[in-house]
């Protein structure tokens, strides 16, 4: 999990996003999540961080939590790519208004690993009734 401001820069991460990403929390606040720590990409490699597709900037401008997590792909600290299920919320203040967003994430490297096996299975299938 890790907290940002209005800006997404990060102003909580915790030992749990260490040690997914291998990013340290010393490294990360301060820093917006888009400059070059998770970098969020979707499957088909197009980057959500710096677009208005990216699931915490829309949480905290639409004013709502994701309804479901979705699964996409950040930036580890060694550079490689790890499949993510994201779930972003708003974060407010005592008055209701949106002061930052909160980010949760886990791995979803089996997940991603079994939609992929299942990719194969069906393309496998096509090709053979295509013949």
């Amino acid at each position: 999990m890790y907290v940002t401001d209005l800006d997404r820069r990060i102003v909580l991460w915790n030992r749990k996003a260490e040690e997914i990403t291998g990013h340290k929390a010393a490294d990360v606040i301060g820093k917006a999540c888009h400059e070059n720590i998770l970098v969020h990409i979707d499957k088909d490699g197009h980057k959500l961080c710096t677009t208005k597709l990216c699931p915490l900037y829309r949480a905290m401008n639409l004013n709502k939590a994701t309804r479901s997590p979705a699964i996409i792909y950040a930036r580890c600290a060694d550079g490689h790519r790890i499949g993510v299920s994201v779930d972003s919320s708003p974060m407010h203040d005592a008055g209701g208004k949106v002061i930052g967003g909160i980010e949760t994430f886990s791995d979803s490297t089996e997940q991603v690993r079994n939609l992929e096996f299942a990719k194969q299975i069906q393309q496998n299938l096509f090709s053979e009734t295509a013949h």
